[in-house]
């Protein structure tokens, strides 16, 4: 609880790191060696509150934040044929990414009024 009107705060970090992957089946080029890569994440949320009730929750959450370019061991992707912009062969998976979420909760259940 940060505040009267902030709780469930949270605040994460987190680090993805890929290993190299040089044992692998060569023959007919159906793999190839990847080399290893760290990915860099976080996030942080917090739910917004009147008269102990949500109003919203916000949440904001980034991926990938050194932008490190790296293919993944397991995408078939990779052994497309080369990017003539980037002089790379295969596609690469996504950059940095940064989203932003706002939930907010509809009550559609009939109250009972004192006149019902």
């Amino acid at each position: 609880k940060l505040s009267k009107h902030l709780t469930n705060a949270y605040i994460e970090i987190g680090i993805d790191y890929y290993f190299k992957q040089d044992n692998f089946f060569s023959a007919y080029r159906t793999e190839t060696e990847t080399p290893a890569y760290t990915l860099l994440n976080a996030g942080a949320g917090v739910d917004v509150t009147n008269k102990n009730r949500t109003l919203f929750s916000l949440y904001i959450t980034a991926s990938n934040i050194a932008d490190v370019v790296y293919q993944s061991h397991l995408s078939r992707l990779k052994y497309s044929d080369i990017n003539y912009t980037t002089g790379r062969t295969g596609v690469f998976n996504m950059g940095r990414n940064i989203s932003f979420k706002l939930m907010v909760p509809i009550d559609f259940s009939r109250r009972k009024t004192s006149n019902q």
